[in-house]
């Protein structure tokens, strides 16, 4: 059997998945101008867990306070979650 992690990433971030074209739309309605930037974090942890300042880097933002604006917004909005 499929983990349920796996075929979540497959029908909402795979191209042709059933959910791809409603996740753009959810994350346009919700975070609006800035989504690019929200969805490059999301994109970067699809394939697991990484450090904050190595994801940064990884996006092209600065390690600082409004990266963390936008993790915690990501946070909130059920996205992503944080690995303690």
């Amino acid at each position: 059997s499929i983990p349920a992690q796996e075929t979540i990433k497959d029908l909402c971030f795979t191209e042709g998945g059933l959910l791809v074209d409603d996740f753009n739309d959810i994350f346009s309605d919700i975070f609006s101008t800035r989504g690019p930037q929200y969805k490059r974090i999301i994109e970067m942890l699809g394939d697991g867990p990484k450090e904050p300042k190595d994801l940064a880097g990884l996006v092209n933002m600065t390690y600082t306070g409004t990266f963390f604006e936008y993790l915690e917004d990501l946070e909130k909005s059920g996205f992503i979650s944080r690995d303690y």
